[in-house]
């Protein structure tokens, strides 16, 4: 299973490492677990809002970015990594998984907040 992994740009660059804890690492020494998983998370969010997914005028259209990102979590959660623009696949370690698992739960609230049917 593959999961798109979306490039966040820090002052136009886009370099990338990865610590032998196997976590991404963006232009920074280090990034702790909880901040690559809120980097990541609102990078899939940002993707689903610009797609113009929720724009509709029905009544909780504007959850579904964040039920979107939420189940682009859960794969990455599912697939224990991301696969990067370049193909390869970055295992993420336990408390990286943990920390998306908590941003899948938030997101899962905003988007109940709108009043979207989140299954």
């Amino acid at each position: 299973m593959s999961q798109d992994v979306y490039n966040i740009t820090v002052r136009s660059a886009q370099n990338y490492s990865v610590l032998s804890r196997g976590v991404l690492v963006h232009n920074k020494p280090y990034m702790t677990s909880k901040g690559w998983a809120a980097d990541y998370a609102n990078q899939l969010l940002k993707h689903w809002k610009k797609s113009g997914v929720g724009t509709g005028a029905a009544s909780g259209q504007h959850g579904k970015p964040f039920a979107r990102a939420a189940a682009d979590i859960r794969r990455t959660i599912r697939a224990k990594g991301a696969k990067t623009k370049s193909g390869e696949f970055i295992e993420l370690d336990a408390e990286v998984l943990e920390e998306l698992a908590k941003k899948e739960v938030e997101f899962l609230n905003r988007a109940k907040g709108y009043n979207h049917a989140v299954k």
